[in-house]
């Protein structure tokens, strides 16, 4: 607690900092913390080949299948995100997606387990399709998180787009 250094005199230590342990969380378990219920209408889901536009980003050939998901993410009824994701894992049946309802669960169930991500934020508006999936006005504030997600094996799992309502939507980051 105290620090004496001999000639200078008697000092308080300063506690060290302390890194809370992080991990990445599904949107439904994020609710499910705020005391919300989430779910899910899917809007796209199919496997697409990688093309030009992904192949670069996610270190890809452009031939390379991924299952893209699109849906628009609801908190107790009410749309507050759209969740644009590739996954380069593409054992996944809709049916069983829409029984979980949470794809990090599913995807742990089949012994895929994310454990590592890159996140980049930053502000965007609404564009016409967006206004329409958030049943907002064009134009409104949205707060967009694009995020890479690796396995413990560092092979990439996911490329999603997530796009919140400004108006429900606080992303909180303790340094």
């Amino acid at each position: 607690y105290i620090s004496r250094t001999p000639g200078k005199g008697t000092f308080v230590i300063r506690p060290k900092l302390s890194r809370g342990r992080t991990r990445l969380t599904s949107f439904s378990e994020d609710m499910q913390a705020r005391g919300l219920t989430a779910t899910s209408q899917i809007v796209s889901f199919e496997c697409v080949p990688t093309g030009d536009r992904l192949s670069g980003l996610l270190m890809l050939d452009r031939d390379t299948s991924l299952l893209h998901i699109k849906r628009v993410r609801l908190a107790a009824g009410r749309k507050v995100a759209v969740h644009d994701a590739y996954l380069t894992y593409t054992d996944i049946v809709r049916d069983e997606l829409e029984a979980v309802g949470s794809l990090y669960t599913l995807l742990e169930r089949k012994g895929v387990r994310m454990v590592e991500a890159d996140e980049t934020l930053e502000a965007i508006v609404a564009d016409k399709e967006l206004a329409e999936l958030l049943d907002i006005k064009r134009g409104a504030p949205l707060l967009k998180a694009s995020r890479l997600s690796w396995d413990c094996s560092s092979t990439l799992i996911e490329y999603v787009q997530a796009i919140y309502r400004a108006d429900f939507y606080r992303y909180t980051v303790r340094l």
